[in-house]
């Protein structure tokens, strides 16, 4: 009986381990077959300021679809000198710096199908003297819908990845130059040109876009109604001050008694100005089609509904909900998941429980 437990209690820790192990992808970028002729550079100094730097996402394995957080295996610097050694037939002696601000994978599932979308946005820059100098930026999403997404993911995120540093291995950078500080704090930089991060003052009104909201320019007056703290119904108001019921799908904002609130498929978020980052926390839909919707940001002033006399409307129906914590990507507007409110769970594109935001 004892040899009995002790092999149940073995085989209990054994695949204890494999399913542990298997809970991780490695990750590794592929050197291209031909050759560049000649480069510039024979080394890049990797500067990774994501929000969470322990993974590159995740995509989802096996019979039940479980998911596996993507892992750069070697690190990501050694395999970035790596392509840089390997990608020309002759090599200078200048130094590239990667600013690394996106690097996400994330695959959702439906019984039907599989969607996939990898979140790049980088920069180069060439140490010049004292300082650095841009040589180029990447800002762009793959995204694949099949069967079985998970290879096509990887090979065509990477194959993005290595021709945006490939491509710039022969070419001089631009005149303007930068301290490691500017390169390392490139999101606060950016931030001081627009407007709506350099004022806590927020004009009242409706905002059909990311545009119009960064600006402060309201698009139309508003006539909004609260219930409990929640805004329950809102209407634009025309040249005559008639209410004329919104266009979910023109709608990206509104800001009422200086308040500002975001629009979602679920009605609007109060948000908050915290760090330097608009933030909220809001409802997803837990379906595959509109997790690969908020991942890719797109949810939010492009969403349908009913919601011009009630936001009740033909919101969504049906459907299981995740409540996540959320900011503003400052660039695009558009709303990221940090992480799953009440756990530890990340959000699709990005976030570790307990950050500042």
């Amino acid at each position: 009986m004892r040899y009995i437990l002790t092999t149940l209690i073995l085989i209990a820790g054994l695949s204890t381990a494999v399913s542990a192990q298997k809970q991780f992808e490695s990750f590794s970028l592929r050197v291209p077959e031909k050759k560049i002729k000649s480069s510039l550079y024979n080394r890049i100094t990797l500067i990774d300021v994501r929000v969470d730097t322990t993974n590159l996402g995740y995509i989802q394995k096996g019979a039940f679809d479980s998911r596996r957080y993507v892992v750069a295996d070697p690190k990501l610097e050694d395999q970035l000198n790596g392509l840089i050694s390997n990608a020309a037939q002759e090599q200078g002696e200048g130094t590239l710096v990667c600013l690394l601000r996106k690097f996400k994978f994330v695959e959702l599932s439906t019984s039907m199908s599989n969607a996939g979308s990898c979140f790049l946005r980088a920069s180069l820059f060439v140490r010049s003297g004292e300082g650095y100098k841009k040589l180029g930026d990447l800002d762009t999403v793959v995204s694949l819908k099949g069967m079985d997404v998970t290879k096509g993911l990887l090979r065509q995120g990477g194959e993005s990845f290595t021709r945006f540093i490939t491509s710039h291995l022969n070419k001089t950078p631009s005149d303007q130059q930068y301290t490691m500080f500017e390169i390392r704090h490139t999101d606060s930089f950016e931030k001081r040109k627009i407007h709506v991060y350099n004022t806590d003052r927020f004009q009242d009104g409706l905002y059909t876009s990311w545009n119009t909201f960064r600006e402060q320019t309201p698009d139309y007056p508003i006539k909004a109604y609260m219930k409990n703290g929640e805004v329950r119904t809102v209407k634009r108001l025309n040249e005559k001050g008639k209410e004329i019921p919104i266009n979910p799908a023109k709608t990206y904002a509104i800001v009422l008694e200086g308040k500002p609130y975001i629009f979602t498929e679920f009605g609007f978020c109060a948000m908050e100005k915290m760090d330097d980052d608009f933030c909220f926390t809001g409802k997803v839909q837990a379906t595959p089609d509109a997790g690969a919707m908020v991942a890719a940001g797109v949810f939010g002033g492009l969403v349908g509904g009913a919601i011009g006399g009630g936001l009740a409307g033909a919101m969504v129906q049906n459907a299981s909900t995740d409540k996540y914590y959320m900011k503003i990507d400052h660039l695009t507007g558009k709303p990221v998941r940090i992480r799953e409110e009440g756990t530890n769970r990340q959000g699709a594109s990005g976030g570790r429980s307990g950050d500042k935001k």
